[in-house]
């Protein structure tokens, strides 16, 4: 008692740091999640996480196309929206020895109900059949460079025009888009406007 008595400042420094240490003892320990987040927290966020939806994706439209003539094996064949005559050729085999593929525009998009027609060596045809009453019409989505110089007042220049605003755009939705080629006007068109068909 003469010892604490003569030394009572450490002990009462002492005494404190046994405090300190207790209280030390009694917190909780410290975890690396941020404030306010629990183990729940963390649980509802595992569900809340759910895979893209398959809908989101971009899908391309399937399309089916009549192979017909001197290909390997002509049918109907179901194929990519993005694909071209020349996809669509290979579906079928290839060509025959016997075909003519000099008219055939293999760089052509594919569309809906096509009907891809191969000529034979010494025959003369066209990539799509003509439709039932326009016969005597040129498909201006379909008809390759030759046949689109046939309308009047059409030369090359405005036949490869029509071709290559055929295959950056995608098909003529009616005659008219045509206006939207280079070098065809109003009165260029209405001159073979009626020589002309869209399907």
């Amino acid at each position: 008692m003469t010892w604490l008595k003569n030394n009572w400042f450490i002990s009462v420094l002492f005494v404190i740091g046994i405090g300190l240490g207790f209280m030390q003892f009694l917190q909780p320990q410290q975890t690396n999640e941020p404030p306010g987040f629990t183990m729940e927290d963390s649980n509802n966020l595992e569900e809340d996480i759910t895979p893209i939806s398959e809908d989101l994706q971009s899908e391309s439209a399937t399309m089916m196309v009549d192979v017909k003539g001197e290909v390997k094996q002509p049918g109907v064949y179901e194929v990519d929206s993005s694909n071209r005559v020349e996809d669509v050729i290979k579906h079928a085999g290839g060509f025959t020895k016997q075909a003519n593929p000099i008219g055939v525009n293999l760089a052509q998009r594919v569309q809906d109900e096509m009907v891809i027609y191969v000529p034979k060596v010494g025959e003369e045809g066209s990539v799509v059949a003509p439709a039932k009453g326009h016969q005597n019409k040129i498909s201006i989505n379909n008809a390759d460079q030759d046949s689109l110089e046939q309308l009047n007042g059409i030369g090359e220049k405005k036949a490869l025009a029509i071709i290559e605003y055929r295959e950056e755009h995608g098909s003529f939705k009616k005659v008219e888009d045509l206006l939207e080629v280079p070098g065809i006007g109003e009165k260029t068109l209405k001159g073979f406007e009626d020589q002309v068909r869209v399907p």
